[in-house]
Order: C-alpha cells, then sequence, then structure tokens
C-alpha cells in the first residue's frame, strides 16, 4: 500500500471528487500535486506538497502556499504499518482551514463529510480495482 501513496496517478481514485490530477515536479524535497476537486457544486484547486518516508511508512501533505489554492491551509499525514500478518493498519489525519470567511460555518458542514470520505475511498480503491497493483 505504501507504493500507491507514491503513485500520483492513484490520487484522482484515492481523494473523494477528484476531477484532475497533475505531478508538477519535485521542488525542496517535495513532490508537488496539483488536484482539483468538486462535489455537491463546491470546487477547490491547491497544490499539495508532499513527502514521504519509506522506512517509516509515513506520507505527509501540506497545502503549497507558493502555489494557487482555493483553501487557506491544509496539513496532513498517512502511515502504513502492517498489522498480523495479512492485514494493515492506515492512519490518515487532517487539518484544514478554508478560509471562507463569514460562510465558512456553513461550509465546512459540507466540507467536513467530505474529508471524512478519504479514508473509506482509499480503502476501496486498494482493495477493489488496485489490489492486485499494490500488493506488497
Amino acid at each position: 500500500m505504501l507504493a500507491a501513496l507514491l503513485d500520483l496517478e492513484a490520487y484522482a481514485s484515492m481523494l473523494p471528487g477528484t476531477e484532475q490530477t497533475r505531478d508538477d515536479g519535485l521542488e525542496g524535497g517535495a513532490r508537488v500535486l496539483f488536484v482539483r476537486q468538486s462535489q455537491m457544486g463546491i470546487a477547490a484547486q491547491y497544490s499539495l506538497r508532499l513527502r514521504h518516508d519509506r522506512v517509516q511508512r509515513r506520507g505527509e501533505f501540506e497545502t503549497d502556499r507558493d502555489r494557487p489554492h482555493d483553501i487557506e491551509d491544509a496539513r496532513g499525514f498517512v502511515e502504513i504499518q502492517p498489522y498480523r500478518r495479512t492485514r494493515t493498519l492506515v492512519t490518515w489525519g487532517i487539518r484544514a482551514v478554508l478560509g471562507m470567511g463569514a460562510i465558512e460555518p456553513m461550509v465546512r458542514g459540507l466540507v467536513e463529510p467530505w474529508l471524512l470520505r478519504v479514508p473509506p475511498t482509499m480503502k476501496q480503491y486498494l482493495e477493489g480495482r488496485a489490489r492486485e497493483r499494490y500488493r506488497e
């Protein structure tokens, strides 16, 4: 499953509502991934700086604030650890600041469930059509 985090093409299948992803290259030791998402009439595009530690089996991400971004800031991580002999434990966390002023409380109510769909969307993709692709 660590291979899926390193495969930028897979992000379009692992992030809900993703319309486009694009590898914008390597900068300062981080891979830059452009993402465009849309859900229930709310659209956002932004770039993430991705860092991966293969030994720790951990990926970290943050909004690239030097590039155009529709969200003020987001940071998070994914950790992948073997569990028992045939299972994998995935730990995921995110902190996001939308930066939408007075309408943020209303929009946040729509965005939070969308963010919480990331783990089950990843799971469905990795256990479904990508199962053989990322077998470790």
